[in-house]
Formats: C-alpha cells, structure tokens, sequence
C-alpha cells in the first residue's frame, strides 16, 4: 500500500504537475500575447491619431471638443494647399520671412475642419460667377477656394491692408501655378484703407470677412482687450459696444455702398459664447444687432463650423 502511494506521488510530481505547469503556462502566455496584440493596437491607433492630430493641428482637438465632423477635412472644392517655406524664398526681406513664418498656423489642416471652407460656402450661397470682396485675405486659406467656386466668370478681390499679407498670397499664387498647373486669373489683390475696399459702388454680391477681430473688439489701445475685467474702467458693456460699433461705422458704411442690391455681408469670428477664451468682448448677438443699425437684415447664422466661432450671414436692405 506504501509502495503504490510512493508511485502515485511520483506520478503526479513526474508527469502531472510539469503537465499543470506547461498548462498554466500556455494560458498565461495567450492571455499576455492577447493583451500585448490589444495594447499594440491602440498604441498603434492613438500613435496613427497622435500622429494625425499634430498634422492637421491642435484645431482638430477643437473641433472634437466643439462635435464637429472632421471627416471630411479634406473635401473641398481646391486641394489642401501647404503653407510656404520660406528657405525657398531667399528674395524675402527678414521682416516677411517673419510674417511668413508666423502665419503659417492659419493654413493648417485642423483649421479646415473648424472653417471647412466647402460647407462655408454652400452655406452662404456661392456660386459661379459670383464677385466676392476677402476683407482681410490674410494668407490666403479662404482665397484660392472662393475663387475655385466663383470660377472663370466670377472674381475674388483678395483685400488686406498688411503689405506682407497679400505678399504672402501672391507668392501662394504663383507656386499653385508652377506646382499644380493652375493659374487663378480671375483673384485680384488689392492693398486697402481699413475703412475703404477701393471698390466702385455697387460692384460686389457678397463681403467676406472672416477673422479680422475688429468687428466684435476695439482696434485700440491695449487695454480694450482687458475690458471684461474688474480693474478695467472699460468693463462697461454700453461703453464698449459703442466704440466698437463707432469704430466699425466707415467700413460698414463702404462694405454697404459696395454690395449690389440684397449682396451679403458674411462674418465668421471669434465668439464669446463658445467653448474657447476669446478676445472678442461683443458677442454674436451683439455684432448683429449693430450690423442691423447700419443697415443690414439678418438671413441667417449656419451651424457648419466649430463653436468656437460665430458665422452670421447679413443682407443689404
């Protein structure tokens, strides 16, 4: 009986408990090679979106915050155009180079998913043939697009009264034509007074004005910008929507001598109301209503673009 107990246990110290082990051991490694497949994988998916997010910009991180769809950044009416480099440019005085530099951040990847300009447009009804006023072209991210949509019937008047800024676009201009072939005959740049579009009466159907900030904050001096302050006297919302609608009175005025009967007038800009810090010290609201004193009805305020902005499209009565 002792001897059969002895072969029993050498039994199971022999064969069974190394059988056990190589068990126990298998299931350990299918349960860690699983789990490493699993992590692999969302490493490699959150290293593809970090990878993709810092390409098209921490914008895009604004735009899921505001639930807008970046899917479809990319669908648009002219392709995505990268911002210069400017060690392709030695003609350049060291003060664009600067300009060009800093700039380059309102031509990114994540700005088409905040300001898709393609749902902008349709929005406000560009079509062929359509004479559209850039107030304030900056780099030209709404430029070349506003003139694929109006087409060879239609014109874009590239407007800024930064020398460097329609620089910058000129010189996008001609790179499109060298690189993709393309030659946008029908933009015309023009360097502009802040209060005048150097445009003849009556000879546009839509003013395009998006982030130029003087319409909802003072163009100066500095402490206008801390307005919404305690310390600042200017916190008085009355005082500060009258000078701001003062300051406006000449541009708006001219934007509405320069718009053919029922043109539009569309502002897209920073918005008080919206997710993100603003330096704008009118609200959206507030905007309108004194557009509406200079003589413009309100049509409509799209929701196609990241809340962080607002998007009014006025008309001239």
């Amino acid at each position: 009986m002792r001897e059969l107990k002895e072969k029993k246990f050498l039994f199971i110290l022999v064969f069974a408990l190394p059988v056990a082990a190589a068990l126990i051991l298998l299931v350990y490694y299918f349960t860690i090679a699983k789990q490493r497949t699993a992590t692999s994988a969302d490493f490699s998916s959150r290293s593809t979106t970090q990878s993709s997010i810092e390409k098209k910009n921490e914008l895009i991180s604004f735009t899921i915050a505001s639930g807008m769809d970046y899917s479809d950044w990319s669908k648009q009416d002219f392709p995505y155009v990268e911002p210069l480099k400017v060690d392709n440019y030695p003609d350049l005085t060291e003060e664009e180079k600067g300009y060009f530099e800093t700039h380059k951040v309102m031509l990114t990847r994540g700005r088409l998913a905040c300001q898709n300009p393609r749902k902008i447009m349709d929005a406000m009804g560009l079509k062929k043939g359509d004479i559209v006023a850039e107030v304030g072209c900056g780099t030209g991210f709404f430029t070349f697009q506003l003139a694929k949509r109006v087409g060879k019937s239609g014109k874009v008047y590239a407007l800024d009264t930064n020398s460097m800024a329609i620089k910058y676009v000129k010189v996008q201009k001609d790179r499109i034509r060298r690189e993709m072939g393309v030659n946008f005959e029908n933009i015309e740049f023009i360097q502009n007074e802040t209060t005048d579009l150097l445009l003849p009466p009556g000879s546009i159907d839509i003013a395009f004005l998006c982030d130029i900030h003087l319409i909802a904050r003072p163009s100066g001096p500095p402490e206008y910008y801390a307005a919404k302050e305690d310390r600042n006297p200017l916190k008085d919302k009355k005082l500060v929507y009258k000078i701001i609608k003062d300051e406006n009175r000449e541009l708006m005025e001219n934007i509405r001598q320069t718009l053919k009967p029922g043109g539009k007038l569309v502002i897209i800009d920073e918005n008080t109301e919206g997710p993100l810090k603003s330096n704008n010290l009118l609200s959206p609201g507030e905007v309108r209503k004194y557009l509406e004193e200079f003589g413009f009805e309100f049509l409509e305020s799209p929701d196609v673009i990241a809340k962080q902005h607002f998007f009014l499209i006025m008309r001239k009565k």
